[in-house]
């Protein structure tokens, strides 16, 4: 069958009138909500994750800083058909970045034909900028199951999103382990060791579009009060993409100091790696909620002046 090529991408004639119709509206329920633009390879779209705030007031904080790129998540088996918050992202100007859960346990995708099945009941009805398959699935205070089995669930994804048009995530690496992977100076049993078979197992996926690097900034992370490694993010993005032979972006980065310099450098080491080999098309901050050393960037609706320093960054 002939074929019309899209973002890159070749889908039937059919396809897309059937897309394009639904992004229109048409058919009431049956309409597809768009939540992507594509952000342009040559620029770092950066975004927000505001945790404890609600869907009104995530999105009050984004136009405080500036930022229209936002994340969040879907547990597949709890999804009805309806997700007020995708609703009204799509509806107020943001473009999603889509953490999916394939169960409501600490467990991958127990049958991947229900999976499959889940998730394009999801993508029928909201189309993400980017979908992100889990969340630090080698993070063994998040899964108890056997990696495997995630690769397994991220192949099913692909092809399951690839049939909407959507492009698709792993649920991220560290920065922090590129370098002790390239050497093989890491302990066995450690988050690198788990990260070292991921990025391995990536390489054979060729239709994976993104793998998602996160970061620690300050604190028990990279980085201090007087700024920001220079050269970092182009160094690891640059091998995991070098191994993996697929773009790199970042959906979670938090700060667990509050320093101008630090925000500053981060911010601008994003850009630069950006500049000098095209990674980190997307770029999300995590904004912590008290709960652990990932400070806040807000004071409930305004920006507290982590968000301040962050909506300036970003604005150079």
């Amino acid at each position: 069958m002939k074929c019309l090529t899209f973002s890159g991408s070749c889908f039937s004639p059919l396809f897309l009138l059937m897309t394009l119709s639904g992004c229109a509206g048409l058919g009431g329920n049956r309409g597809v909500f768009a939540l992507s633009t594509t952000s342009r390879a040559d620029h770092v779209a950066f975004g927000g994750n505001w945790q404890g705030m609600q869907r009104e007031e995530r999105v009050s904080l984004q136009k405080a800083a500036g930022i229209s790129y936002i994340r969040s998540t879907v547990t597949l088996p709890n999804f009805t058909g309806k997700d007020a918050a995708l609703d009204y992202y799509a509806g107020n100007g943001q473009r999603v970045l889509l953490n999916i859960r394939a169960e409501t346990d600490e467990v991958f995708a127990r049958d991947i034909p229900t999976f499959k099945s889940r998730l394009a009941s999801l993508l029928q009805k909201y189309r993400p900028e980017v979908l992100v398959v889990e969340n630090e699935p080698a993070t063994a205070e998040f899964y108890t199951d056997d990696l495997a089995n995630y690769i397994a669930e991220l192949k099913a994804a692909v092809e399951v999103a690839h049939a909407y048009g959507v492009k698709v995530s792993d649920g991220a690496l560290h920065v922090e382990c590129m370098e002790p992977i390239r050497t093989g100076d890491f302990r066995g049993g450690t988050v690198c060791e788990r990260q070292k078979y991921l990025i391995e197992e990536y390489a054979k996926i060729p239709g994976l579009d993104y793998v998602s690097l996160h970061l620690a900034v300050g604190g028990d992370g990279v980085g201090d009060a007087n700024g920001f490694p220079k050269g970092l993010l182009e160094s690891a993005s640059s091998y995991a993409f070098a191994v993996t032979g697929h773009e790199i972006i970042s959906n979670e980065w938090h700060v667990e100091i509050d320093s101008v310099a630090l925000m500053e450098g981060v911010v601008a080491e994003f850009k630069a790696a950006n500049q000098a080999n095209g990674q980190f098309r997307y770029s999300i901050m995590f904004s912590g909620d008290g709960l652990d050393k990932a400070l806040p960037f807000n004071n409930g609706t305004a920006l507290n002046s982590v968000g301040i320093n962050f909506r300036n960054a970003v604005a150079r």
